[in-house]
C-alpha cells in the first residue's frame, strides 16, 4: 500500500524524520523521490526528468504552507504530554496530522495521476511484483506460532514505546503486554487486504483508467483503503486503533518526569527540524 505513496509519503516523511537527516532529505527531496519510485518501477530517464520540476514546485508549496501547520501540531503535542492525557487528546492530534497528510496528497494527486499514466506495461509488472515481494516478510510472520507472533508483537511495541520514553518500568511493561494481547491477531486478514489492495491498483493502472477515475480511486486506496476492506478486518482493525491511543493515554498517566522529558525532547527535535526547513 505504500508503493504508491511515493510523491505524497516522501515528502511527508522527510518532514517527521529523524533529527539531522530530516534535512538532507528534505532539501534534496527530488531526488529521493526518483531514488524511491525507481526501485518500484524501474523508470526511464524521460520518467526522472518529467518528475523532478514537479517534485520542486510541490516541495516549495509544501514548506510555505505546511510546514507551519506541523509546527503548531508538535507543539501542541508538547505542551499536551506535561498535562494529563485523554483519549481526546490522542485522537485530535491523530485527526490533524491525517488533514495535513490529507492536503498533501490532493496537492500532489493531479502529479500523481499524470506519473502513473507514464508507466509502461513492463513497469506495471515491475510494481506488482515488488509489492508481492513486499509482503514476504508478512507471509513468514504467519509461519510461526501464535505464541512466537505475540512474543515479536510485544518485542515490537516496546521498542516503538521505549524509542519515545526511555526504558519502561516492570509496571508499563506489564501495561502493555496486557494492552497488546487484548489486540486481536488480524495477520491473515491483513495480508488478504494487501493482496486486495495489490490487485485493485493494478487492474487500475492496467486498464488505463482516465485521469478523473485513476484520482477518484486513488483517493481511496491512499487516503481511505480501510473503505474497501472486509467488514471482519476493518473492524479488528478499528479495535487495534482504539487499544493503541488507550495504550499510549495510559502510559503517559503514568509516566514518570524523566519519562515525559525523554517524549518532550523528541517532539522538540522534531520541531527543531521543522523550524531549520522554514529558514532554509
Amino acid at each position: 500500500m505504500k508503493t504508491a505513496r511515493i510523491i505524497v509519503g516522501i515528502l511527508l516523511l522527510a518532514t517527521l524524520s529523524a533529527c539531522g537527516v530530516v534535512n538532507v532529505v528534505y532539501n534534496n527531496a527530488p531526488t529521493a523521490v526518483a531514488y524511491v519510485a525507481d526501485d518500484w518501477f524501474d523508470l526511464t530517464s524521460p520518467q526522472r526528468a518529467w518528475l523532478k520540476p514537479r517534485v520542486e514546485k510541490l516541495l516549495d508549496w509544501h514548506r510555505t504552507s505546511e510546514l507551519p501547520t506541523y509546527q503548531k501540531l508538535l507543539s501542541d503535542a508538547r505542551e499536551q504530554v506535561m498535562r494529563p492525557v485523554a483519549i481526546e487528546h490522542i485522537d485530535l492530534l491523530y485527526g490533524q496530522s491525517r488533514l495535513a497528510a490529507e492536503r498533501l496528497a490532493e496537492k500532489a494527486m493531479p502529479d500523481l495521476v499524470g506519473f502513473l499514466q507514464l508507466l509502461e506495461p513492463r513497469q506495471i509488472a515491475f510494481l506488482e511484483r515488488k509489492l508481492a515481494s513486499d509482503n514476504e516478510k508478512l507471509v513468514k510472520e504467519l509461519k510461526l506460532g501464535l505464541e512466537e507472533r505475540r512474543r515479536k508483537r510485544v518485542e515490537r511495541y516496546v521498542g516503538r514505546f521505549e524509542g519515545w520514553f526511555g526504558r519502561l518500568s516492570p509496571e508499563q511493561l506489564e501495561l502493555l503486554k496486557t494492552r497488546v494481547e487484548e489486540m486481536p491477531f488480524s495477520e491473515e486478514l491483513r495480508l488478504a487486504d494487501r493482496q486486495r489492495w495489490r490487485a485493485s491498483l493494478v487492474a487500475l493502472l492496467r486498464n488505463n483508467a482516465d485521469s478523473a477515475v485513476l484520482a477518484r480511486e486513488l483517493r481511496v486506496l491512499l487516503l481511505s483503503p480501510e473503505q474497501r476492506r472486509a467488514a471482519d478486518y476493518r473492524e479488528k482493525w478499528e479495535n487495534q486503533q482504539q487499544l493503541v491511543a488507550q495504550l499510549t493515554v495510559e502510559l503517559l498517566q503514568i509516566a514518570t518526569a524523566k519519562q515525559k522529558q525523554a517524549v518532550q525532547r523528541k517532539l522538540a527535535g522534531y520541531a527543531q527540524d521543522v523550524s531549520n526547513l522554514l529558514k532554509s
